[in-house]
C-alpha cells in the first residue's frame, strides 16, 4: 500500500511525502474557495501576497522571493491576469522584463480573503498544535488527522463564525421604514405574488409589529443595511419570526445567521420558550439555515395571518 511504502522508505521518501501532504492541504483549501465562490486558486496565494507587499514587482524578482522558477511564476501570473486580479506591463527600456501589480478587483479580493485566510491560519495552527514528537512522527500525525478530520469543513465553520462577527445589528427606527419595505418587497417578489397581508406589514411595520409587542432588526455590513427580520409575540411563551430577508449581494455572508442569533437572544430575554415560523419549500437557502440552526418541523398554526401561498411551519425550542 501507499502508506506501507512511505513507512518502509522513511526519510528517503520525505520530499514525495511532503508533496502529497501539500497536495492534500491544497485540495482541502481549494474546496473551500469554491464553496464561497472565490475565483481564486491556492497556487496564487504566495504571488498575491508578494505583489500586495511590493506593489509593482517584476516577474524575475517575484520568482526569487517565492522560490519558484521564472517559468512557473510566469504561468501563474498569466492565470491571475486572465482572472483580472493583476495587470502586467513591460518597460520601454527592456521589453523582456515584465512587471505586475494588483488591479482594483485584485485588491478587493485580497481584502475579502483576509477573514478567510485568518480562518485557515487558525485551523492549521490548531492542527499543528495537536501533534507531538519528532518531525517524521509529526507528519504521521498530521496525515492521520487530515484523513480523520475534514479540515475544509472546519475551515468553513470557522470562516462562517468570523463572517457572523462582521455583521452589525441595529433595531428599527422610523427612518428605516423604507429600507424595511424595500428589502422585504425585493425578496418576496422574487419568489411570490405579494398579498394584502404582506403589504399591510410592509407599509405599517410600527403598527403591525412594534405596537403588537414585537421587534424589528436590521443587519449592517460595511455600514450598509443588508438584511432585516421581525419578531412578534404569539402568546406569553412563543414568538413568531416573520419577514426575514437579505439583499442578494449579501447572501452567503452569514447575515441570516447573525439575525437569528439576535432574535433568539431577544426571545430568550422576553421569557419565550419557543420561536415559530412559517416558510415555503421554494426558499431553499432559508430552509437550510433554519435546519442548521436547530428548527424542527411542526404543525402549521397560521396563528397571526392567512396567506394563500402554501407554507409549512417550523419551531425552535429555547433552552
Amino acid at each position: 500500500s501507499m502508506e506501507g511504502i512511505f513507512q518502509e522508505l522513511g526519510e528517503l521518501a520525505l520530499a514525495s511525502r511532503l508533496k502529497r501532504l501539500s497536495a492534500s492541504l491544497m485540495s482541502e483549501v481549494k474546496d473551500v474557495y469554491r464553496q464561497f465562490d472565490f475565483d481564486f486558486d491556492p497556487r496564487w496565494f504566495l504571488p498575491m501576497q508578494v505583489i500586495h507587499r511590493n506593489g509593482d514587482i517584476s516577474i524575475l524578482e517575484m520568482s526569487q522571493i517565492v522560490g519558484l522558477s521564472h517559468a512557473a511564476i510566469n504561468k501563474i501570473s498569466k492565470e491571475m491576469e486572465s482572472a483580472g486580479i493583476i495587470v502586467s506591463r513591460t518597460q520601454s527600456s527592456d521589453k523582456r522584463k515584465r512587471f505586475v501589480s494588483l488591479t482594483e478587483k485584485g485588491l478587493d479580493l485580497f481584502r475579502n480573503l483576509q477573514v478567510f485566510w485568518n480562518a485557515i491560519d487558525l485551523e492549521v495552527k490548531d492542527l499543528l498544535k495537536s501533534v507531538a514528537g519528532g518531525f517524521m512522527t509529526s507528519i504521521d500525525q498530521i496525515e492521520y488527522r487530515l484523513q480523520k478530520e475534514d479540515l475544509s469543513k472546519k475551515i468553513v465553520t470557522r470562516y462562517k463564525r468570523s463572517l457572523v462577527d462582521l455583521v452589525e445589528v441595529v433595531e428599527y427606527t422610523d427612518d428605516l421604514s423604507q429600507v424595511f419595505y424595500d428589502i422585504n418587497h425585493s425578496w418576496l417578489s422574487e419568489y411570490f405574488e405579494l398579498e394584502e397581508m404582506d403589504y399591510k406589514i410592509l407599509r405599517h411595520p410600527k403598527e403591525e409589529i412594534l405596537d403588537m409587542g414585537g421587534f424589528i432588526y436590521f443587519a449592517k455590513l460595511n455600514n450598509k443595511i443588508v438584511g432585516t427580520v421581525s419578531l412578534i409575540p404569539n402568546n406569553e411563551t412563543e414568538f413568531e419570526l416573520i419577514k426575514m430577508g437579505v439583499v442578494k449581494e449579501a447572501r452567503g455572508k452569514q447575515v441570516g445567521r447573525k439575525l437569528l442569533d439576535v432574535v433568539m437572544d431577544r426571545a430568550r430575554s422576553e421569557g419565550a420558550k419557543s420561536v415559530y415560523l412559517e416558510t415555503h419549500s421554494v426558499l431553499k437557502a432559508a430552509l437550510q439555515l433554519y435546519l442548521d440552526y436547530g428548527f424542527t418541523y411542526t404543525e402549521s398554526a397560521n396563528i397571526n395571518h392567512e396567506y394563500s401561498r402554501d407554507t409549512f411551519a417550523m419551531v425552535y425550542s429555547i433552552d
